[in-house]
């Protein structure tokens, strides 16, 4: 086997998903945590699914159900106008958008650190040795 053979084997990394319950029933995940963060850059409700090239409707729905977590409401729609309506993403909603990441970006720190773990040499086998 020559100097330059490559006895590491495959890279192997961790991955990991997680979501915030609230009283153990309603999930609050990356796909909400996304449409909460494009309502807040867009203004409006319309823009933010056209963004994540989502219906209106499905949109509509998620925020609907975000606005029953709690007593208080995530985001504050207000409806037609000639603006054609708006969406606020509310305090309640920018601290939640805020603990995602915070709680996203420790957990894939966490998960790399544990990914050393699958860092071991790849033993020699009698295929490498006839290379």
């Amino acid at each position: 086997m020559t100097a330059q053979q490559d006895l590491t084997g495959p890279v192997l990394s961790v991955r990991g998903r997680f979501w915030i319950n609230i009283e153990g029933v309603s999930r609050l995940g990356k796909g909400k945590i996304e449409l909460l963060e494009k309502i807040r850059d867009a203004g409006t409700l319309l823009k933010a699914a056209a963004e994540l090239n989502i219906p209106y409707r499905q949109a509509w729905s998620k925020v609907q159900s975000m606005n029953k977590l709690q007593d208080y409401p995530v985001v504050v729609l207000r409806h037609g106008g000639k603006d054609r309506g708006s969406a606020r993403v509310t305090e309640f909603g920018n601290n939640l958008i805020n603990a995602f990441r915070i709680i996203e970006s420790n957990l894939e720190k966490f998960l790399e650190d544990q990914a050393s773990i699958l860092e071991f040499p790849r033993e020699e086998t009698p295929e490498d040795q006839g290379r």
